[in-house]
């Protein structure tokens, strides 16, 4: 929990000092020409996760939820049963869709027209998928369903706190991020070790898995293993992306979102440099990524990129 403590501080830190380099309030988001921003009803609320499906789209926001059925052109407050409730997370999964709030996880279909609480008692911070399983990362642990969410097992054995942040999945390997310290688990949740990686005052955050690459970000970089945690090593990159909150990996690229920016890193060779610093001034706290289509959620709403340029 200490670690915790000083990683939100630092970052509180930081984002003060960001805010104070550009004005008392950075009011004015800048942007890449790569960027648009989608003005809705979204723009007058954080938008914490985003999740979708083809053409539907959901964004969990301060009260509730949001669905656009036209891949994000408009949206409509989807909310019945779960507002005044803020969604932290969010999972579709075959023609259900999953949102953690601070205290339930609540459940409805693509096209339904409610949410039904199906746990409760505990915040629903993240989910991830390995195959028929689902992982929620919870105030209480990781817990893990095998029939589509209609049950849920606790799986902390070696944990050593539950708070979880974020989740990542690679077969049967799992990461998770708790207060700044990274576990994992090579059988699918059954059991858990601190990860070895950083120094002992390094602190982690946001985790992800593209293929048998997984990315954690912390207070010195970006970590990087490409044989599914076996070994890791540290992408040397400047501006190190402090605090970052998600992750969007493409191919060669890396979209990291963090307190104040967007950067985008791309992969030359072994070495990842600086392409583009693509939103300054934003809290980015979610990404989601449909066919050629990057969608970026945070403070001042959501904007939307093509990942074909």
């Amino acid at each position: 929990m200490k670690r915790h403590v000083i990683l939100s501080i630092i970052l509180v830190v930081l984002w003060n000092v960001s805010c104070k380099k550009s004005g008392s309030n950075p009011v004015e988001v800048k942007s890449s020409p790569k960027w648009v921003h989608l003005d809705s009803a979204l723009i007058n609320g954080d938008v914490y996760a985003m999740a979708g499906s083809g053409s539907t789209l959901f964004a969990g926001v301060d009260l509730g939820a949001y669905r656009s059925m036209d891949s994000g052109k408009s949206w409509s407050a989807f909310e019945s049963g779960l507002y005044p409730r803020t969604v932290y997370s969010l999972l579709v999964r075959d023609t259900l869709v999953f949102a953690g709030t601070g205290y339930a996880l609540f459940t409805s279909t693509i096209n339904g027209v409610s949410w039904t609480a199906i746990d409760s008692g505990k915040s629903f911070n993240c989910f991830a998928v390995s195959g028929t399983k689902i992982f929620a990362g919870t105030s209480a642990g990781v817990l893990r369903s095998t029939d589509n969410g209609s049950t849920w097992t606790p799986i902390n054995s070696g944990l050593t706190d539950l708070s979880v942040d974020h989740l990542a999945s690679c077969n049967e390997n799992l990461f998770a991020s708790i207060n700044g310290y990274i576990f994992q688990s090579t059988n699918g949740g059954s059991s858990w070790n601190q990860a070895t990686l950083g120094s002992a005052s390094t602190l982690f955050s946001a985790v992800a898995s593209s293929g048998t690459n997984i990315f954690v970000g912390a207070t010195d970089g970006i970590y990087l293993s490409t044989n599914s945690g076996a070994n890791w090593s540290r992408i040397v990159i400047e501006p190190p992306p402090f605090g970052v909150l998600a992750f969007a990996i493409f191919d060669t690229r890396i979209f990291a979102a963090t307190r104040d920016r967007v950067p985008c890193y791309v992969k030359t060779d072994s070495t990842w440099t600086l392409s583009d610093v693509e939103l300054e001034y934003t809290a980015t706290q979610a990404f989601l990524a449909i066919g050629n289509t990057l969608l970026a959620g945070g403070t001042d709403g959501l904007w939307m990129r093509s990942l074909t340029n």
